[in-house]
Protein backbone atom coordinates (compact mmCIF):
# COMPACT_ATOMS: atom_id res chain seq x y z
CA UNK A 1 0.00 0.00 0.00
CA UNK A 2 1.01 3.70 -0.42
CA UNK A 3 0.12 6.66 1.50
CA UNK A 4 -0.15 10.29 -0.93
CA UNK A 5 -0.85 13.25 -0.16
CA UNK A 6 -2.75 15.51 -2.14
CA UNK A 7 -1.99 13.66 -4.88
CA UNK A 8 -3.83 14.42 -8.35
CA UNK A 9 -1.58 13.28 -11.81
CA UNK A 10 -4.53 14.52 -13.47
CA UNK A 11 -4.44 18.19 -12.52
CA UNK A 12 -3.99 20.57 -15.35
CA UNK A 13 -3.98 17.94 -18.06
CA UNK A 14 -4.90 18.99 -21.26
CA UNK A 15 -7.94 19.01 -22.28
CA UNK A 16 -8.32 16.02 -24.83
CA UNK A 17 -9.67 17.21 -28.26
CA UNK A 18 -10.73 14.22 -29.18
CA UNK A 19 -12.47 14.08 -33.28
CA UNK A 20 -15.99 15.95 -32.91
CA UNK A 21 -18.10 16.94 -35.85
CA UNK A 22 -18.89 19.88 -38.06
CA UNK A 23 -21.64 21.90 -36.45
CA UNK A 24 -24.90 20.32 -38.17
CA UNK A 25 -27.72 23.32 -38.11
CA UNK A 26 -31.19 22.06 -37.71
CA UNK A 27 -34.05 24.28 -38.02
CA UNK A 28 -34.17 24.59 -34.27
CA UNK A 29 -30.70 25.96 -34.15
CA UNK A 30 -30.72 28.07 -36.91
CA UNK A 31 -33.91 30.11 -35.08
CA UNK A 32 -32.03 30.10 -31.96
CA UNK A 33 -28.47 31.25 -33.80
CA UNK A 34 -30.42 33.97 -35.70
CA UNK A 35 -32.57 35.23 -32.49
CA UNK A 36 -29.31 35.03 -30.51
CA UNK A 37 -27.47 37.49 -32.83
CA UNK A 38 -29.90 39.78 -33.19
CA UNK A 39 -30.04 40.08 -29.16
CA UNK A 40 -26.45 40.56 -28.71
CA UNK A 41 -26.23 43.01 -31.86
CA UNK A 42 -29.49 44.78 -31.73
CA UNK A 43 -32.57 44.81 -33.72
CA UNK A 44 -30.60 44.43 -37.49
CA UNK A 45 -32.32 43.61 -40.36
CA UNK A 46 -33.58 39.95 -40.70
CA UNK A 47 -35.01 38.14 -43.01
CA UNK A 48 -36.30 34.50 -42.35
CA UNK A 49 -38.03 32.53 -44.76
CA UNK A 50 -41.64 31.63 -43.56
CA UNK A 51 -41.29 28.17 -43.95
CA UNK A 52 -38.90 27.73 -41.15
CA UNK A 53 -41.83 29.12 -38.96
CA UNK A 54 -45.00 26.67 -39.03
CA UNK A 55 -47.24 25.91 -36.43
CA UNK A 56 -45.30 23.62 -35.11
CA UNK A 57 -41.57 25.16 -35.20
CA UNK A 58 -40.09 25.09 -33.23
CA UNK A 59 -41.12 21.27 -32.77
CA UNK A 60 -43.00 20.92 -29.52
CA UNK A 61 -41.17 18.01 -28.50
CA UNK A 62 -37.00 17.84 -27.48
CA UNK A 63 -34.93 14.95 -29.70
CA UNK A 64 -32.25 13.35 -27.02
CA UNK A 65 -29.92 10.99 -28.23
CA UNK A 66 -28.29 9.36 -25.47
CA UNK A 67 -24.86 8.17 -25.70
CA UNK A 68 -23.80 5.18 -23.61
CA UNK A 69 -26.26 2.65 -22.64
CA UNK A 70 -24.98 1.10 -19.65
CA UNK A 71 -27.17 -0.30 -16.22
CA UNK A 72 -27.17 4.04 -15.53
CA UNK A 73 -28.93 4.45 -18.37
CA UNK A 74 -30.63 1.11 -18.75
CA UNK A 75 -31.80 1.80 -15.48
CA UNK A 76 -32.31 4.99 -14.38
CA UNK A 77 -31.73 7.47 -17.26
CA UNK A 78 -34.05 5.95 -20.60
CA UNK A 79 -37.38 5.48 -17.53
CA UNK A 80 -36.70 9.11 -16.75
CA UNK A 81 -36.93 10.78 -20.26
CA UNK A 82 -38.99 8.33 -21.83
CA UNK A 83 -42.04 9.00 -19.91
CA UNK A 84 -41.69 12.46 -20.28
CA UNK A 85 -44.77 13.93 -22.98
CA UNK A 86 -41.97 16.42 -24.00
CA UNK A 87 -39.68 14.74 -25.04
CA UNK A 88 -38.59 11.80 -27.82
CA UNK A 89 -35.64 9.95 -27.76
CA UNK A 90 -34.75 9.12 -31.23
CA UNK A 91 -31.52 7.42 -31.07
CA UNK A 92 -28.70 5.61 -28.65
CA UNK A 93 -25.07 5.09 -28.95
CA UNK A 94 -22.94 2.50 -27.70
CA UNK A 95 -19.49 0.58 -28.25
CA UNK A 96 -21.13 -2.40 -26.92
CA UNK A 97 -23.36 -3.41 -29.61
CA UNK A 98 -25.41 -5.88 -27.07
CA UNK A 99 -25.88 -2.90 -24.60
CA UNK A 100 -26.71 -0.71 -27.83
CA UNK A 101 -29.56 -3.55 -28.62
CA UNK A 102 -30.74 -3.68 -25.45
CA UNK A 103 -31.36 0.23 -24.82
CA UNK A 104 -33.02 0.14 -28.09
CA UNK A 105 -35.32 -2.15 -27.77
CA UNK A 106 -36.23 -0.49 -24.40
CA UNK A 107 -36.86 2.72 -26.37
CA UNK A 108 -38.92 0.95 -29.00
CA UNK A 109 -41.01 -1.19 -26.34
CA UNK A 110 -41.99 2.18 -24.51
CA UNK A 111 -43.25 3.72 -27.68
CA UNK A 112 -44.82 0.76 -29.04
CA UNK A 113 -47.27 1.01 -26.17
CA UNK A 114 -48.63 4.41 -27.90
CA UNK A 115 -49.35 2.73 -31.26
CA UNK A 116 -52.05 1.30 -32.30
CA UNK A 117 -50.56 -1.37 -33.94
CA UNK A 118 -48.73 -2.26 -31.22
CA UNK A 119 -45.11 -1.80 -33.10
CA UNK A 120 -41.92 1.07 -32.79
CA UNK A 121 -39.19 1.24 -35.01
CA UNK A 122 -37.97 4.61 -34.64
CA UNK A 123 -35.11 4.63 -32.43
CA UNK A 124 -31.83 4.69 -34.81
CA UNK A 125 -28.37 3.26 -33.32
CA UNK A 126 -24.96 4.23 -33.44
CA UNK A 127 -21.63 2.78 -32.40
CA UNK A 128 -19.63 6.16 -32.62
CA UNK A 129 -20.71 8.79 -31.12
CA UNK A 130 -19.76 10.86 -33.93
CA UNK A 131 -22.39 9.94 -36.33
CA UNK A 132 -25.51 10.50 -33.52
CA UNK A 133 -23.66 14.27 -33.11
CA UNK A 134 -24.32 14.64 -36.92
CA UNK A 135 -27.49 14.21 -36.73
CA UNK A 136 -29.31 17.71 -37.61
CA UNK A 137 -32.36 16.82 -36.04
CA UNK A 138 -31.27 15.97 -32.54
CA UNK A 139 -31.43 18.24 -30.53
CA UNK A 140 -30.12 17.52 -26.83
CA UNK A 141 -27.78 14.63 -25.88
CA UNK A 142 -27.26 12.87 -23.15
CA UNK A 143 -23.76 11.38 -21.86
CA UNK A 144 -23.83 8.58 -19.45
CA UNK A 145 -20.41 7.06 -20.15
CA UNK A 146 -16.96 6.15 -18.55
CA UNK A 147 -16.20 9.29 -17.15
CA UNK A 148 -12.99 10.05 -18.93
CA UNK A 149 -14.94 10.19 -22.11
CA UNK A 150 -18.05 12.77 -20.23
CA UNK A 151 -15.93 16.21 -21.38
CA UNK A 152 -14.65 15.11 -24.59
CA UNK A 153 -18.10 13.98 -25.44
CA UNK A 154 -19.83 17.39 -24.29
CA UNK A 155 -17.82 19.38 -25.83
CA UNK A 156 -18.23 17.99 -28.63
CA UNK A 157 -21.84 17.58 -28.98
CA UNK A 158 -21.73 21.69 -27.73
CA UNK A 159 -19.93 22.18 -30.61
CA UNK A 160 -22.60 20.22 -32.94
CA UNK A 161 -25.24 22.13 -31.79
CA UNK A 162 -26.27 20.19 -28.85
CA UNK A 163 -27.74 21.36 -25.63
CA UNK A 164 -26.13 18.52 -23.10
CA UNK A 165 -26.84 16.57 -19.97
CA UNK A 166 -23.95 14.45 -18.62
CA UNK A 167 -23.86 12.28 -15.90
CA UNK A 168 -21.57 13.05 -13.10
CA UNK A 169 -18.89 13.32 -12.03
CA UNK A 170 -18.50 15.97 -14.47
CA UNK A 171 -15.33 16.05 -15.51
CA UNK A 172 -11.85 14.21 -13.87
CA UNK A 173 -10.11 17.42 -12.97
CA UNK A 174 -10.40 20.99 -12.59
CA UNK A 175 -9.10 22.07 -16.07
CA UNK A 176 -11.61 19.91 -17.96
CA UNK A 177 -14.39 21.06 -16.18
CA UNK A 178 -13.61 24.71 -16.33
CA UNK A 179 -13.18 24.26 -20.35
CA UNK A 180 -16.25 22.78 -20.45
CA UNK A 181 -18.39 25.41 -18.26
CA UNK A 182 -16.19 27.93 -20.40
CA UNK A 183 -17.14 26.56 -23.94
CA UNK A 184 -20.60 25.80 -22.40
CA UNK A 185 -21.45 29.68 -22.11
CA UNK A 186 -19.60 30.77 -25.13
CA UNK A 187 -21.68 28.59 -27.82
CA UNK A 188 -24.87 29.70 -25.12
CA UNK A 189 -25.62 25.91 -24.66
CA UNK A 190 -28.06 24.30 -22.13
CA UNK A 191 -26.16 22.45 -19.87
CA UNK A 192 -26.66 20.13 -17.10
CA UNK A 193 -24.50 17.79 -14.61
CA UNK A 194 -26.72 15.07 -13.88
CA UNK A 195 -27.02 14.41 -10.36
CA UNK A 196 -30.50 13.12 -9.15
CA UNK A 197 -29.72 14.58 -5.14
CA UNK A 198 -31.10 17.91 -5.50
CA UNK A 199 -34.13 16.63 -6.33
CA UNK A 200 -34.99 13.86 -3.64
CA UNK A 201 -37.27 15.06 -0.92
CA UNK A 202 -34.46 14.78 1.69
CA UNK A 203 -31.86 16.47 0.24
CA UNK A 204 -34.18 19.35 -0.25
CA UNK A 205 -35.58 19.91 2.88
CA UNK A 206 -32.15 19.58 4.53
CA UNK A 207 -30.95 22.53 2.41
CA UNK A 208 -34.16 24.51 2.68
CA UNK A 209 -33.94 23.92 6.59
CA UNK A 210 -30.29 25.34 6.78
CA UNK A 211 -30.86 28.03 4.54
CA UNK A 212 -34.15 29.38 6.65
CA UNK A 213 -31.74 29.16 9.92
CA UNK A 214 -33.40 26.37 11.63
CA UNK A 215 -30.36 25.28 12.84
CA UNK A 216 -28.97 28.95 13.73
CA UNK A 217 -25.95 29.94 11.71
CA UNK A 218 -24.32 26.62 9.62
CA UNK A 219 -20.21 26.05 11.53
CA UNK A 220 -19.57 22.85 9.90
CA UNK A 221 -20.61 20.26 7.24
CA UNK A 222 -19.50 16.30 7.20
CA UNK A 223 -19.99 14.20 4.45
CA UNK A 224 -19.45 10.68 3.61
CA UNK A 225 -18.88 8.07 0.56
CA UNK A 226 -19.73 4.41 0.43
CA UNK A 227 -16.26 2.40 1.51
CA UNK A 228 -14.57 1.08 -1.47
CA UNK A 229 -14.42 -3.10 -1.61
CA UNK A 230 -11.83 -3.41 -3.84
CA UNK A 231 -8.38 -6.04 -3.42
CA UNK A 232 -5.32 -5.71 -5.61
CA UNK A 233 -5.49 -7.27 -9.45
CA UNK A 234 -3.48 -7.80 -11.98
CA UNK A 235 -4.79 -7.50 -15.36
CA UNK A 236 -5.26 -10.70 -17.71
CA UNK A 237 -4.99 -9.73 -20.78
CA UNK A 238 -7.80 -11.44 -23.51
CA UNK A 239 -9.16 -11.46 -26.70
CA UNK A 240 -11.74 -8.21 -27.20
CA UNK A 241 -15.17 -9.62 -27.63
CA UNK A 242 -17.08 -9.35 -30.69
CA UNK A 243 -19.35 -6.99 -29.46
CA UNK A 244 -17.06 -4.17 -28.27
CA UNK A 245 -15.10 -1.63 -30.22
CA UNK A 246 -12.61 -1.54 -27.55
CA UNK A 247 -10.28 1.19 -29.30
CA UNK A 248 -13.21 3.66 -28.84
CA UNK A 249 -13.88 2.62 -25.66
CA UNK A 250 -10.62 3.63 -24.86
CA UNK A 251 -10.53 7.00 -26.75
CA UNK A 252 -8.13 9.56 -25.16
CA UNK A 253 -6.87 7.02 -22.34
CA UNK A 254 -3.97 5.27 -22.48
CA UNK A 255 -4.14 1.58 -24.49
CA UNK A 256 -3.40 -1.22 -22.70
CA UNK A 257 -4.47 -4.79 -23.73
CA UNK A 258 -8.22 -5.47 -23.01
CA UNK A 259 -9.82 -7.44 -20.45
CA UNK A 260 -12.90 -7.73 -18.65
CA UNK A 261 -12.16 -6.61 -15.56
CA UNK A 262 -11.25 -2.90 -16.94
CA UNK A 263 -14.63 -2.61 -18.77
CA UNK A 264 -17.52 -3.87 -17.72
CA UNK A 265 -19.26 -7.05 -17.51
CA UNK A 266 -20.19 -9.21 -20.66
CA UNK A 267 -23.63 -9.17 -21.60
CA UNK A 268 -24.13 -8.29 -17.94
CA UNK A 269 -26.71 -4.89 -17.41
CA UNK A 270 -26.15 -4.93 -13.68
CA UNK A 271 -23.15 -5.78 -12.55
CA UNK A 272 -20.78 -3.10 -11.39
CA UNK A 273 -18.27 -2.14 -14.52
CA UNK A 274 -14.41 -2.35 -13.50
CA UNK A 275 -13.49 0.99 -15.13
CA UNK A 276 -15.26 2.34 -11.64
CA UNK A 277 -11.74 1.32 -9.70
CA UNK A 278 -9.10 2.44 -12.50
CA UNK A 279 -7.76 6.00 -12.40
CA UNK A 280 -7.47 6.13 -16.07
CA UNK A 281 -11.29 6.21 -16.05
CA UNK A 282 -12.54 7.10 -12.86
CA UNK A 283 -11.24 8.41 -9.40
CA UNK A 284 -13.37 5.65 -7.73
CA UNK A 285 -15.60 6.92 -4.59
CA UNK A 286 -14.44 10.00 -3.69
CA UNK A 287 -15.50 11.48 -6.90
CA UNK A 288 -18.59 8.86 -7.78
CA UNK A 289 -20.36 9.81 -4.51
CA UNK A 290 -18.43 13.26 -3.89
CA UNK A 291 -20.02 14.28 -6.79
CA UNK A 292 -23.58 13.71 -4.89
CA UNK A 293 -23.33 14.70 -1.45
CA UNK A 294 -20.60 17.74 -1.83
CA UNK A 295 -23.42 19.09 -4.15
CA UNK A 296 -25.45 19.15 -1.53
CA UNK A 297 -23.32 20.13 0.72
CA UNK A 298 -22.74 23.46 -1.27
CA UNK A 299 -26.18 23.78 -1.99
CA UNK A 300 -27.27 24.67 1.86
CA UNK A 301 -24.10 26.68 2.48
CA UNK A 302 -25.53 28.39 -0.37
CA UNK A 303 -22.08 28.72 -2.05
CA UNK A 304 -23.20 27.49 -5.73
CA UNK A 305 -20.62 30.16 -7.64
CA UNK A 306 -17.86 29.51 -5.14
CA UNK A 307 -16.46 27.22 -3.37
CA UNK A 308 -13.46 26.57 -0.09
CA UNK A 309 -10.61 28.75 0.08
CA UNK A 310 -8.21 26.30 2.06
CA UNK A 311 -8.03 22.40 1.46
CA UNK A 312 -5.57 19.84 2.93
CA UNK A 313 -6.48 15.93 2.23
CA UNK A 314 -4.73 12.51 2.78
CA UNK A 315 -5.63 9.35 1.50
CA UNK A 316 -4.27 6.32 0.89
CA UNK A 317 -3.63 3.79 -2.88
CA UNK A 318 -3.09 0.39 -3.74
CA UNK A 319 0.24 -0.29 -5.76
CA UNK A 320 0.25 1.96 -9.15
CA UNK A 321 0.78 -0.99 -10.81
CA UNK A 322 -2.63 -3.02 -9.60
CA UNK A 323 -5.78 -2.56 -12.43
CA UNK A 324 -7.51 -1.70 -9.23
CA UNK A 325 -6.04 1.65 -7.95
CA UNK A 326 -8.34 4.03 -7.04
CA UNK A 327 -8.45 5.23 -3.11
CA UNK A 328 -8.35 3.23 -0.43
CA UNK A 329 -9.80 5.17 1.79
CA UNK A 330 -9.39 9.58 2.38
CA UNK A 331 -10.37 12.53 4.61
CA UNK A 332 -10.33 16.04 3.25
CA UNK A 333 -10.50 19.43 5.50
CA UNK A 334 -12.12 22.15 3.62
CA UNK A 335 -12.41 25.98 4.67
CA UNK A 336 -14.93 28.27 3.34
CA UNK A 337 -13.65 32.58 3.65
CA UNK A 338 -17.19 32.53 6.24
CA UNK A 339 -14.86 30.27 8.39
CA UNK A 340 -17.64 27.04 8.06
CA UNK A 341 -15.42 24.09 7.45
CA UNK A 342 -16.25 20.90 5.66
CA UNK A 343 -14.80 17.41 6.15
CA UNK A 344 -14.96 14.88 3.37
CA UNK A 345 -14.47 11.49 4.26
CA UNK A 346 -14.73 7.86 3.16
CA UNK A 347 -17.13 6.33 5.77
CA UNK A 348 -20.85 5.60 4.56
CA UNK A 349 -22.86 7.82 2.32
CA UNK A 350 -24.35 11.03 4.23
CA UNK A 351 -24.15 13.95 5.02
CA UNK A 352 -24.34 16.36 8.69
CA UNK A 353 -25.25 20.07 8.82
CA UNK A 354 -23.80 21.61 12.22
CA UNK A 355 -25.67 25.08 13.45
CA UNK A 356 -25.28 26.90 16.72
CA UNK A 357 -28.89 25.70 17.66
CA UNK A 358 -28.76 22.34 16.35
CA UNK A 359 -28.05 19.50 13.67
CA UNK A 360 -29.50 17.91 10.44
CA UNK A 361 -28.11 14.50 9.74
CA UNK A 362 -29.13 13.40 5.82
CA UNK A 363 -27.86 8.96 6.13
CA UNK A 364 -28.47 8.27 2.47
CA UNK A 365 -31.74 6.42 2.54
CA UNK A 366 -33.26 7.62 5.86
CA UNK A 367 -33.09 10.79 8.00
CA UNK A 368 -32.19 11.92 11.88
CA UNK A 369 -33.74 15.04 11.98
CA UNK A 370 -32.66 15.76 15.69
CA UNK A 371 -31.12 17.33 18.46
CA UNK A 372 -27.70 16.43 19.07
CA UNK A 373 -25.07 19.14 20.00
CA UNK A 374 -24.01 19.88 23.15
CA UNK A 375 -25.71 21.94 25.47
CA UNK A 376 -28.60 22.52 22.59
CA UNK A 377 -31.47 21.33 22.77
CA UNK A 378 -33.50 22.95 19.26
CA UNK A 379 -35.42 20.44 17.60
CA UNK A 380 -35.28 20.60 13.92
CA UNK A 381 -39.00 19.47 12.43
CA UNK A 382 -40.21 18.90 8.94
CA UNK A 383 -42.02 21.74 9.09
CA UNK A 384 -40.38 24.96 8.01
CA UNK A 385 -41.39 27.73 6.40
CA UNK A 386 -39.68 28.31 2.85
CA UNK A 387 -38.80 31.19 0.97
CA UNK A 388 -34.93 31.53 0.11
CA UNK A 389 -34.84 31.16 -3.62
CA UNK A 390 -32.89 28.44 -5.53
CA UNK A 391 -30.95 27.93 -8.40
CA UNK A 392 -31.48 25.68 -10.49
CA UNK A 393 -33.61 24.06 -8.19
CA UNK A 394 -36.61 25.51 -6.53
CA UNK A 395 -38.66 24.90 -3.23
CA UNK A 396 -41.04 22.51 -3.11
CA UNK A 397 -43.55 24.95 -2.55
CA UNK A 398 -42.72 26.37 -5.89
CA UNK A 399 -43.00 22.75 -7.64
CA UNK A 400 -46.69 22.34 -6.54
CA UNK A 401 -45.58 19.58 -4.77
CA UNK A 402 -44.81 17.78 -2.16
CA UNK A 403 -41.92 15.71 -3.22
CA UNK A 404 -39.50 16.89 -6.43
CA UNK A 405 -37.78 13.53 -6.97
CA UNK A 406 -37.72 12.72 -10.55
CA UNK A 407 -38.49 15.99 -11.96
CA UNK A 408 -34.77 16.54 -12.60
CA UNK A 409 -35.30 15.27 -16.03
CA UNK A 410 -38.52 17.46 -16.88
CA UNK A 411 -36.43 20.26 -15.81
CA UNK A 412 -33.89 20.24 -17.96
CA UNK A 413 -35.84 19.39 -20.55
CA UNK A 414 -38.03 22.41 -19.91
CA UNK A 415 -35.38 25.14 -19.77
CA UNK A 416 -34.69 23.95 -23.31
CA UNK A 417 -38.08 24.69 -24.54
CA UNK A 418 -38.18 28.08 -22.35
CA UNK A 419 -35.31 29.26 -24.10
CA UNK A 420 -36.65 27.93 -27.94
CA UNK A 421 -40.09 29.65 -27.49
CA UNK A 422 -38.35 32.74 -26.37
CA UNK A 423 -36.20 32.28 -29.85
CA UNK A 424 -39.78 31.48 -31.81
CA UNK A 425 -41.48 34.41 -30.48
CA UNK A 426 -38.39 36.73 -31.29
CA UNK A 427 -38.09 35.29 -34.76
CA UNK A 428 -41.59 35.50 -35.39
CA UNK A 429 -41.41 39.24 -34.68
CA UNK A 430 -38.59 40.07 -37.34
CA UNK A 431 -39.83 37.69 -40.04
CA UNK A 432 -43.10 39.87 -40.38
Amino acid sequence: MSTQNNSNFRNNSPVSEFPGVSPAVSRRGFLRRAALTVAAFGAAPLILPRDLLGADAPSKKVTVGVIGTGRQTQHINLPGFLTLDNCRVVAVCDVDAWRLEGAKAQVEAHYALEKTSGTYKGCATFRDYRELLARPDIDAVFVSTPDHWHVPMALAAMKAGKDVSCEKPLSLSIHEGRVLADTAKRLQRVTRTDSEFRSLKLFHHAAECVRNGRIGNLRRIFTGTPKEEMKPLQPHPAPVPPELDYDLWLGPAPAPAYCEQRVHPRHDISGRPGWMQNRDYCEGMICNWGAHLNDIAQWAHNSDHTGPVEVEARGEYPPLDSLRNVLLNFQAHYRYADGVELTYAMDRPYIRLEGDEGWIEMPYGSPKLLADIPEMDHVITMGCNVNCPYLPCKTREDWGIEDPSGKEDGEFLKVIEIIEQKISVLSKRLAV
